[in-house]
């Protein structure tokens, strides 16, 4: 809910025994147990594990509709961001935050000095490049690709979806190309007229 825990779970690799094993196995929280003192706070499933904050936000709002829980876990996240947000703020303020001090390669790159008007304006004109160049592989990739008629027609069964893309060939159109041998765009450019 605040901060992106995880169980360990991935697969892990034991030399002596010269075997894997998950860390969240039984016979592992077992021997683990005999070691270390402590408390699993995890609701474990198949796949997945869940703490205790989220699992209770989970039961507690189990009738809302999915979208409706999403709307409240976006709400959650800003208030809990605004609010270090905040407390950060008014300890720099307080001057209760210490300097880090700079060494190395740090210390060229984090300096006091304003940029000048020439670093800003190369800093400008980076961003730019990067933005057009994403678009321009965006146009391209799209251009580049082929337009499958079954991803079309199911598409269009969805009622968002329609007048997307190619708003004059509907779902009965695409499933006609279909049976008639034309899977992609490409192949009705190809096709012979009648």
């Amino acid at each position: 809910m605040k901060t992106h825990q995880h169980l360990d779970s991935v697969y892990y690799w034991c030399t002596p025994c010269n075997n894997d094993f998950l860390a969240w196995h039984e016979a592992v929280l077992e021997s683990d147990a005999e070691e270390i003192t402590g408390i699993l706070n995890f609701r474990l499933s198949n796949g997945f594990a869940v703490d205790n904050e989220l699992h209770s936000f989970v039961v507690a709002h189990g009738s809302d509709t999915t979208a409706l829980t999403h709307q409240w876990l976006i709400a959650l996240h800003n208030d809990h961001w605004i609010d270090y947000a905040t407390m950060y703020h008014h300890a720099v303020f307080a001057k209760r935050v210490k300097a880090i001090p700079k060494r190395g390669r740090i210390e060229k790159t984090l300096t006091d000095k304003p940029d000048t008007a020439a670093q800003k304006r190369r800093r400008s004109l980076q961003w730019d490049y990067a933005v057009s160049k994403c678009k321009l592989d965006s146009v391209q990739s799209s251009f580049d690709a082929d337009v499958n008629f079954v991803s079309v027609v199911r598409r269009k069964e969805n009622r968002n979806s329609i007048g997307e893309s190619f708003p004059g060939i509907g779902k009965g159109k695409s499933q006609t190309l279909i049976s008639k041998d034309i899977n992609t765009a490409k192949e009705l450019l190809l096709c012979e007229p009648g």
